[in-house]
């Protein structure tokens, strides 16, 4: 079995791995690993990470052992979650998530897999591996809308057009919001138009504040989505409401920092909010992909070979603005 690690900033290496699968696991034949930018921040080099690390926390493949209970046939199509959950003895028990694969332990890039069962879910029939490998993003998505009460008809500002966003804006329409999708990228904000978000602004070009007025009618944004990548928050919180609530959301990594203007915060009241485990929303994920409640339409930038993973990474890291997804296909 075959794997890809980052040995150390900047270095990928391919070796391979002894997997044993133990009962209550299941072992997974991969079929499609979706690269992101998470994905390449780690290999650039993250503060405070643990190398060497297997990249990659999206997934797809087909059931290769399992236990007789388990509920799953050999063969059967699948979609792995990345959320490894336990419970909190100090407590009462409660759920919280005790890591992600390929951010805080070894991740999916690799052509087989052991994971715990309940990190394993069947795909229905209509959804391919390429749409599968969104899952994740979808859940962690709609874990936003679960966390805070907004009202049909509500403007929400999101900031980057970033896969992760793009999935959110078309989310946002699902739950009768209004999404203005904001970022400097004017190939992102089209991509993301052709999905259905209607409401497009390239910061750089347009004036952000004017625009966000004339399209609000002058009620703005009562709520706002930041995932920390390269759009400063400033944009953000410049242009928040006042009393309006932001939700930092996304993938943690050592990256994920940026300033915030605390007068601006306590000034305008601003409540601010964390969102980062989507996986008690796995199976809406997959239903809302099954009926085609989301289109992932050329949210794929690149598909590759197995073999052609480092190239892609060491081409990824000069052009990063580049590439959204990339999937990696196994020859099965």
């Amino acid at each position: 079995m075959k794997a890809w690690r980052i040995k150390e900033a900047g270095v990928l290496e391919q070796y391979e791995t002894r997997l044993r699968r133990s009962s209550g696991q299941i072992k997974v034949r991969l079929s499609a690993v979706a690269l992101s930018e998470t994905d390449l921040m780690f290999y650039k080099g993250v503060k405070g990470a643990q190398y060497p690390i297997i990249p990659a926390h999206s997934a797809a493949g087909f059931i290769s052992e399992a236990d007789e209970d388990s509920g799953f046939k050999l063969g059967a199509r699948v979609v792995v979650s990345p959320f490894l959950n336990g419970r909190n003895p100090k407590n009462n028990g409660a759920p919280y998530c005790e890591g992600v694969f390929g951010i805080d332990r070894d991740g999916f890039l690799s052509d087989f897999i052991v994971v715990p069962e309940d990190n394993v879910y069947a795909l229905p029939e209509g959804v391919t591996a390429d749409e599968a490998v969104f899952v994740d993003y979808i859940a962690l998505g709609n874990e936003v809308f679960e966390s805070f009460d907004f009202k049909k008809g509500d403007y929400i500002l999101i900031a980057g057009a970033s896969t992760f966003s793009i999935i959110v804006a078309q989310l946002a329409i699902y739950y009768q919001m209004v999404p203005i999708l904001v970022d400097d990228r004017s190939d992102k904000l089209s991509l993301a138009e052709d999905l259905g978000v209607y409401y497009t602004i390239n910061y750089e070009k347009e004036d952000l504040p004017k625009r966000l007025n004339e399209i609000t009618g002058g009620r703005l944004c009562d709520f706002a989505i930041f995932e920390p990548r390269d759009i400063p928050f400033s944009i953000v919180l410049e242009n928040a409401k006042e009393g309006s609530t932001i939700l930092v959301a996304g993938y943690y990594n050592g990256n994920t920092s940026f300033e915030a203007d605390m007068v601006s915060i306590l000034k305008k009241e601003i409540t601010i909010r964390g969102v980062a485990n989507g996986a008690n929303q796995i199976s809406s994920a997959i239903n809302l992909l099954a009926n085609k409640v989301i289109v992932t339409d050329g949210l794929i930038t690149k598909k590759l070979d197995f073999e052609d993973v480092e190239k892609a990474f060491k081409e990824w890291s000069e052009e990063p603005r580049t590439y959204g997804k990339m999937v990696v296909k196994f020859n099965l």
